[in-house]
């Protein structure tokens, strides 16, 4: 149950990353902005702009989430490696 539901959570965040990918990407265009370049536009006109300013809030609220999944999986395969600390990761999750 835990792989799933990290699985579930990470996929989760993906579908954030890609969210503002694309919003990104619209912006970039619309603005004439390079990809990798900051992205200057502030056009309280358009819905683009605040989808890509919800969607860099949720990618950042996001990589806490991520960065506990690591550590929850870098835990699990410490306790494969090392039967006696399971009870450890039991205990966690």
């Amino acid at each position: 149950m835990p792989q799933e539901t990290m699985t579930g959570l990470l996929s989760r965040v993906r579908e954030r990353e890609g969210r503002l990918r694309t919003a990104q990407e619209i912006c970039a265009t619309c603005s004439g902005t390079e990809p990798l370049e900051g992205i200057e536009c502030e056009s309280i006109d358009c819905g683009w702009y605040y989808e890509r300013k919800r969607a860099e809030t949720k990618v950042e609220d996001s990589m806490i989430v991520h960065e506990l999944i690591e550590e929850m999986s870098m835990m699990a395969a410490a306790a494969e490696a090392d039967p006696e600390s399971r009870t450890e990761l039991q205990t966690v999750m």
